[in-house]
């Protein structure tokens, strides 16, 4: 015996197997909704497919920002004609050019040393605040019993953190070979300093004084002569000379006529891998779109024939907007002051029978080495650069309000929540129509058994 929505079937009386009828029938009745279901895993994976689209236009806007801008398009190298006194490297904010350098002395931090003692960790020097006066700022450490030793002094300066580093060193000197060295950490003038004692007595301030009268190395500032100019900086390594141009001093220059000269130029290879960039994430967005638009014979179909199979996206005209609008901004011309640089197709970049970009780097590279302001142009120009206006484009396609991929994420929102209210409702019908079919076969039942029971009633009377 079986049952349906609480309904029992025995089949005795009809002979039917009641509950395997009015499941197929349901099944029968529930195909509009399996269609439906198969309508909303394609409409899921379209809206996948979207988001798969939108990264990659979203990496080609990254990839034009890199070189939309005058300011970072282009990176450049700086070289030194000699070794030895002057290292230095360009940023994206340089200008191409030459310049000279001579150097007169390097920026020193200021070090003073104590004469020698015999032990670094068992003679004592009382008790007191050492007293470090460094550019005018007066910082103290404070020397008690616990650390009152040469060892024990230079670790309490370090762990004060006053911007002085102190240690200890052995010289070698059979009698007096450990040296209390303190060095400023700041290079130049500005890190100038002297030592003594909060008291101005004792054994400590003894130690003070003999250091502070003992000056290795006198702080003092960096002086070059940078195109003709004299100059002084409180560090070997500054930026501040030229826009984008670091400048790491390295040595002096040995007679007053030497100099070294720096060459700022663009860095072909670092600017081509930049432009590569772009070309490789545009040739991600062609591929997909392309792919999206085949159309493939199965030749697995029962039936025998071939049927043709298109992928989800196939003749969606957001994806045509996207690319031809792409595509027409490639092969647009700007006014770069060269007309032999106003195309990408004349710096190396053209588009094959797919519509794909290809890369030839040494013909670009030609062209940036012949004209770095045209290629800037040709691709950072405020209106018409290429990586400008694809810039801009993408912005239009992923703008978070009204874009195209907002616009049909929220499509098909819409649609896949229609769709699932038609499940509903259509799950109600199929509900209500087998709660039928369970009555009227349960009736049959009761109407068959009812009738079997008259006829042995009627057979007993005969």
């Amino acid at each position: 015996m079986s049952s349906i929505n609480g309904i029992s079937f025995s089949g005795l009386a009809s002979g039917l197997d009641s509950s395997s009828i009015i499941q197929k029938l349901v099944a029968l009745e529930r195909r509009p909704i399996f269609l439906l279901e198969d309508r909303k895993k394609e409409f899921s994976k379209k809206r996948k497919l979207f988001g798969d689209l939108e990264d990659k236009v979203k990496a080609l806007q990254d990839a034009a920002r890199k070189l939309k801008s005058t300011s970072t398009i282009l990176d450049y190298k700086a070289t030194v004609d000699s070794e030895g006194q002057v290292t230095v490297s360009a940023g994206s904010g340089a200008t191409p050019g030459t310049h000279t350098i001579h150097v007169n002395n390097l920026a020193t931090a200021e070090v003073h040393s104590s004469n020698g003692k015999a032990d670094k960790d068992t003679t004592t020097y009382g008790s007191d605040l050492l007293k470090f006066t460094i550019n005018g700022t007066a910082k103290y450490v404070t020397i008690d019993s616990s650390n009152n030793t040469l060892e024990g002094i230079a670790t309490a300066v370090n762990n004060a953190g006053i911007g002085i580093t102190a240690q200890v060193v052995n010289t070698g000197d059979a009698t007096n070979p450990y040296k209390l060295i303190f060095k400023s950490d700041t290079e130049g003038s500005a890190g100038a300093f002297t030592v003594s004692t909060d008291s101005g007595t004792g054994a400590l301030n003894t130690l003070a004084t003999e250091i502070n009268g003992n000056e290795i190395v006198t702080g003092q500032d960096a002086s070059f002569t940078f195109d003709g100019i004299a100059m002084t900086r409180s560090s070997n390594t500054f930026s501040d000379v030229v826009t984008g141009l670091t400048i790491n001093l390295t040595g002096a220059h040995t007679n007053a006529s030497d100099k070294t000269t720096i060459t700022i130029a663009a860095d072909g290879s670092a600017t081509a891998e930049k432009v590569k960039a772009f070309v490789d994430a545009y040739n991600d967005v062609v591929e997909f779109i392309k792919n999206q638009q085949k159309v493939t014979t199965d030749d697995k179909a029962k039936d025998g024939e071939k049927k043709t199979k298109t992928n989800p996206l196939f003749g969606d005209t957001s994806l045509r907007t996207i690319q031809f609008g792409l595509r027409s901004i490639l092969g647009s011309s700007v006014s770069t002051g060269n007309d032999s640089y106003a195309m990408l197709s004349q710096v190396g970049i053209e588009s094959d029978k797919d519509g794909k970009l290809t890369f030839d780097q040494s013909k670009f590279e030609e062209a940036l080495a012949d004209d770095s302001v045209a290629i800037k142009k040709l691709f950072a120009d405020a209106t018409s650069g290429i990586a400008q206006q694809i810039y801009d484009r993408t912005d239009s396609y992923l703008d978070p309000v009204d874009g195209i991929f907002k616009t049909r994420r929220d499509g098909i929102d819409r649609t896949t929540k229609q769709i699932d209210e038609e499940i509903r409702r259509q799950e109600d019908r199929v509900s209500r129509y087998e709660e039928r079919l369970t009555r009227r076969f349960a009736n049959l039942e009761l109407i068959m058994g009812r009738l079997q029971a008259m006829g042995g009633s009627l057979l007993s009377l005969q």
